[in-house]
């Protein structure tokens, strides 16, 4: 049988709150769980009105016994106050007080009339099987106090050990493996309810200690305000003293600031970014053709190659292969990208990497470069450079272009060459990669990075 603590917690304007404190050191097994006992020094008590019942004893509750089903820990817990209580989170810590899980009864928050027992049962995670914790039990709307145990497991008899408070709070959830955090604020300044909006992070060394995540950053999560949730990210670049890093938030609501977190230090973490998972779309034309459609309106050229790129290690190209030209005589041809959802977005933005060179000629239009907005066979040109619009030659850079006027349609992305005669066709053509749509405002959301914190 455990020990029950309770103790009055001095409130505001002389009020008081009655607060119990439950903490069990247990030692989960596949085949039994000992239960550790200990006395307390702690200086709390309950005040004389308390105990001669003179006040309201509000929510006390008291274990009566704690035994194990296979993997699922159950804790039989009884209320001994005068009003209902509900216990919704189940805390286990290890000895030195760091939470190793943070867990939901598996009936869902649990309620506890006056003078009645409930059964509260936890999934325990595997890998703490067979290992020494503290389980901390969680009052709905109340406070949970912890406390550091001290002392061996004593199986049978009586056991007398040290205890001291380590936090008056409950423990805050952690992601497990990780060893250092930031809280990353995030504010909305459009005036407009953001969803599942994708976030650029720019670190550097004012903001994020580069020595302490992996060399290339494999070991970045993010996670919702829980400390648990994990959100999409996708890592844009990663350098010695500088970083580029996209996070995908749920939401934001309008001219508000939300937190979420960065998380890093874990040597065992592998990569898990996916920019497909941050954006509406995302084509770095390592895929294949992956949905896009080629098109020869005259001695088309469009095809994917190896030549040139600017993520590893492909790239759409308008040109011959090996002869690094378009001289084929009058060419033009177009590729078309598959269908693009637009619903539920604020704004849009399309933006994409590219290298070009063609003649240079000051009058006509020659050897055209455009970008069109299809929606339902319907192309707008959003786009456009020729051979006296632009330089003649270009090495990669994005362009970015705000589409925000097909929000709520579905479209389709064209690219399109056209060398409009024969004539000086001789250069080397035209590159696409790092394809990308997606949710857009202005301003963007500010960004800015807290400070280090630890388990």
């Amino acid at each position: 049988m455990a020990r029950v603590f309770l103790f009055r917690v001095p409130g505001s304007k002389g009020q008081a709150k009655i607060v119990t404190m439950l903490l069990l050191a247990v030692v989960v097994t596949v085949a039994a769980v000992i239960v550790y006992l200990w006395t307390s020094s702690f200086t709390g008590e309950l005040s004389q009105e308390a105990r001669e019942g003179t006040v309201s004893m509000g929510k006390m509750l008291k274990v009566e016994g704690v035994r194990q089903e296979g993997n699922s820990l159950v804790v039989y817990v009884r209320n001994i106050g005068d009003a209902t209580a509900t216990i919704d989170r189940v805390y286990l810590l290890s000895p030195g007080g760091t939470v190793l899980a943070s867990l939901e009864p598996q009936e869902g928050p649990v309620e506890v009339d006056p003078s009645g027992v409930a059964v509260v049962r936890v999934q325990v995670p595997d890998d703490l099987v067979g290992k020494e914790v503290i389980v901390s039990l969680s009052e709905q709307g109340g406070t949970t106090v912890c406390f550091k145990v001290q002392g061996a497991a004593i199986t049978t008899g009586a056991a007398s050990t040290t205890t001291k408070q380590v936090s008056t709070s409950p423990p805050k959830p952690w992601l497990k493996g990780w060893q250092y955090r930031r809280p990353v604020n995030v504010t909305e300044r459009s005036g407009v309810t953001l969803a599942n909006y994708p976030v650029r992070i720019v670190l550097d060394s004012s903001n994020f200690d580069f020595s302490k995540a992996k060399p290339n950053g494999s070991d970045l999560r993010f996670t919702t305000s829980d400390g648990e949730t994990l959100l999409s990210y996708w890592v844009e670049s990663w350098g010695e003293e500088s970083a580029i890093v996209w996070v995908k938030i749920p939401e934001i609501p309008a001219s508000s600031t939300v937190t979420i977190y960065m998380y890093y230090g874990n040597p065992n973490a592998k990569y898990e970014g996916d920019p497909k998972s941050v954006f509406t779309f995302y084509d770095d034309v390592e895929s294949g053709e992956n949905g896009w459609e080629i098109k020869s309106e005259r001695n088309g050229l469009w095809h994917i190659t190896t030549h040139r790129y600017h993520s590893p290690g492909h790239s759409w190209y308008y040109g011959r292969e090996g002869y690094w030209d378009y001289d084929v005589g009058t060419t033009r041809g177009y590729i078309l990208s598959p269908p693009i959802s637009l619903e539920n977005h604020q704004g849009a933005l399309l933006t994409f990497w590219t290298w070009w060179e063609h003649e240079k000629y000051p009058w006509g239009s020659f050897d055209s470069l455009d970008v069109y907005v299809c929606v339902n066979k319907k192309c707008k040109k959003v786009w456009h450079r020729d051979c006296n619009e632009g330089p003649q030659k270009a090495d990669w850079h994005q362009e970015v272009i705000d589409i925000s006027a097909y929000v709520g349609k579905t479209i389709r992305i064209k690219f399109r060459f056209d060398s409009i005669d024969s004539l000086y066709n001789d250069y080397e053509g035209w590159y696409v990669d790092d394809i990308v749509v997606r949710n857009y405002v202005t301003p963007e959301p500010n960004v800015t990075i807290g400070a280090e914190e630890t388990p």
